[in-house]
C-alpha cells in the first residue's frame, strides 16, 4: 500500500516534491524539477543525492525523455546511474528545440507569458522547474544564459513585469513544430528488412498502427525513382511518429552470440528525434540485451510474437501519440 511521506524533498535536487513509498523498495516522486514522476530504488537514493550537478542534470534529461516516449514514472536504478558518464550534455541547438517542445506540451503560445524569473510565486517556480528539466540545466546561471540566448535569437521578448513572451519569430518556430507532421496520418517504421520479420510487420507493426487510425510506411514497400536516402528523409518528415525496431540478426561465432545491429534504424530514429517527431522504441525479446547503450535508456516495447507486438504497440501508440481523431 502506497503511503505519502510529508515534507519530503526530491532526492535529486532537494526541492519540494510529492513522495510516496510502499509500492516497491523505493520511492515514487513527483516534482516540477523533473517535470513529472519518477521512481527510485532505495539502494540508490543516497548516491543520487550526492551526484555532481552536471550528472543530476543528465539524469533529469533522461527522466524527461522517458516521459516523452511513454514511460510515466521511469525507474532510477544503479544500472541507470552507471550509464550517466556515457551520456552527453545537450547542445545549445538541442536545448532550443526542447524549449519549443516544452511550450507545445503546455500549450504556451500567443498571448501567454512564461515566468522564469522575477517575482517568486507558484507560477514562476513551476515554469523554472519545467524549463530546467527540459533544457538540461544544472543551475540558475545556465537557465539565465539560455534565456538570454533565446532573446538574442529574437525568439523571446521580455515585458516590464519580467514576463517572457514569444516573438513573431518564436511563434513561427512553435507553429512549425506542430505543422504538417502533427496533421499526418503516416507512421514511419524503421526496422530490419528480413523475411523473418515479414509476419511481425504485417500482423504486429502494421496492424497496431492501423488500430490507432494511422498508416504504416516502410520504405522498402514504396515504389520510387529517387535516391533511397532522400526518400527516407522525406517520408520521416511527412510522418506523425516513427516506430524504431531494434531487432537484429544474431549469429554464433566462436561459441558466442554476435549481434548484427541495423545501423539505419539508429540513424532514422535519431533523425526523427532531431526534428521533434516522437519515436516509439521496440525490440524482440531475444535482442534486448544487444541494444546499444545510447538508446537502451529509452523505454522499449519488448515483444515475443506478432500478436504480442500488436497489443503492446497499439497500447503504446495510444498512450504516447493518441488514436487518430481522439
Amino acid at each position: 500500500m502506497a503511503t505519502a511521506v510529508p515534507n519530503q524533498a526530491d532526492p535529486i535536487w532537494g526541492e519540494v516534491a510529492q513522495v510516496t513509498t510502499g509500492e516497491f523498495l523505493g520511492w515514487t516522486v513527483t516534482s516540477d524539477r523533473t517535470d513529472g514522476a519518477f521512481r527510485i530504488a532505495s539502494s540508490v537514493i543516497e548516491q543520487v543525492s550526492h551526484l555532481p550537478v552536471e550528472s543530476k542534470a543528465k539524469l533529469t534529461t533522461w527522466i524527461v525523455d522517458q516521459h516523452r516516449f511513454g514511460e510515466p514514472a521511469p525507474m532510477i536504478t544503479s544500472d541507470i546511474l552507471e550509464r550517466l558518464p556515457d551520456q552527453h550534455r545537450l547542445t545549445y541547438r538541442q536545448r532550443v528545440d526542447r524549449f519549443f517542445m516544452m511550450l507545445k506540451k503546455y500549450q504556451a503560445g500567443l498571448g501567454q507569458h512564461i515566468r522564469l524569473y522575477g517575482i517568486q510565486d507558484q507560477s514562476t517556480a513551476r515554469w523554472q522547474g519545467r524549463a530546467s528539466a527540459w533544457l538540461d540545466v544544472a543551475n540558475s546561471a545556465e537557465l539565465s544564459d539560455l534565456v538570454a540566448a533565446l532573446k538574442d535569437e529574437g525568439l523571446l521578448r521580455e515585458d516590464t513585469s519580467n514576463n517572457l513572451r514569444l516573438t513573431s519569430k518564436g511563434l513561427e518556430r512553435l507553429d512549425s513544430l506542430a505543422s504538417s507532421a502533427a496533421e499526418s496520418n503516416q507512421a514511419f517504421v524503421a526496422m530490419w528488412f528480413a523475411s523473418a520479420l515479414d509476419v511481425a510487420f504485417v500482423d504486429g507493426f502494421e496492424s497496431a498502427i492501423r488500430d490507432n487510425g494511422y498508416q504504416a510506411m516502410r520504405i522498402d514497400k514504396k515504389e520510387h525513382a529517387n535516391k533511397i536516402d532522400d526518400e527516407i528523409i522525406a517520408e520521416i518528415r511527412r510522418s506523425r511518429f516513427l516506430v524504431a525496431d531494434f531487432t537484429c540478426e544474431l549469429i554464433e561465432h566462436e561459441q558466442k552470440v554476435v549481434p548484427l545491429p541495423r545501423g539505419g534504424v539508429y540513424y532514422e530514429a535519431g533523425f526523427a528525434q532531431g526534428l521533434g517527431i516522437p519515436v516509439i522504441w521496440t525490440v524482440r525479446s531475444d535482442c534486448i540485451d544487444y541494444v546499444h547503450f545510447d538508446t537502451r535508456q529509452y523505454s522499449h516495447v519488448v515483444w515475443d510474437s506478432p500478436e504480442d507486438l500488436r497489443e503492446k504497440l497499439r497500447n503504446r501508440i495510444g498512450a504516447v501519440i493518441g488514436s487518430r481523431g481522439s
